[in-house]
């Protein structure tokens, strides 16, 4: 594992310069980091607000538009949330039995009163709360909320969370400069 002071500059140069040679594959890269973030167990391993940032910083400094690759992160995580409200909708009586809920189950239940409480809102502010940012859709599938509104919702903070994430890389990479 790197310190953070054995990445020097060479390193860096490195990666940017690959990044710059890769910019087709870093949209489906942010992409699948996007989806990957609404999965309950994955989330815990994936620290994409470091890879976003860095993605992102590099992808600028290599001349990669802002739009492209916020839209990327953004649909990316707006699909993984869909996915898991289809299934919280259609695997409701057994949810809370399957692993990994059944091995947190008061990650859903701390999900569940959050939702009872603030419906819409919980989904709009879910994905920037750590550990219960991939219940929520699963809860609101499992309540019914309907699909068309939570579609809505989870594309609005979709897009806002990406938008920090992307905007902070590309605002890093001018600090770089």
């Amino acid at each position: 594992m790197l310190g953070a002071a054995a990445f020097d500059a060479s390193q860096l140069g490195r990666f940017v310069a690959f990044i710059a040679a890769h910019q087709s594959t870093i949209l489906p890269l942010v992409f699948i980091i996007g989806l990957l973030k609404s999965t309950p167990v994955v989330t815990a391993f994936i620290p994409s607000t470091a890879m976003f940032v860095a993605l992102a910083a590099a992808f600028s400094a290599g001349g990669g538009a802002f739009a492209p690759l916020w839209l990327a992160a953004a649909t990316g995580a707006t699909t993984g949330d869909a996915l898991f409200y289809v299934l919280g909708r259609q695997r409701r009586a057994v949810i809370s039995q399957t692993w990994p809920v059944s091995r947190a189950p008061a990650l859903l239940a701390r999900g569940e009163i959050l939702f009872a409480r603030w419906g819409i809102w919980s989904v709009l502010g879910a994905k920037f709360v750590w550990g219960i940012r991939p219940f929520i859709p699963i809860i609101a599938g499992m309540y019914r909320m309907p699909f068309p509104l939570f579609l809505a919702v989870t594309n609005l903070s979709s897009l806002m969370w990406a938008a920090i994430g992307m905007g902070a890389g590309f605002g890093l990479e001018q600090v770089w400069r």
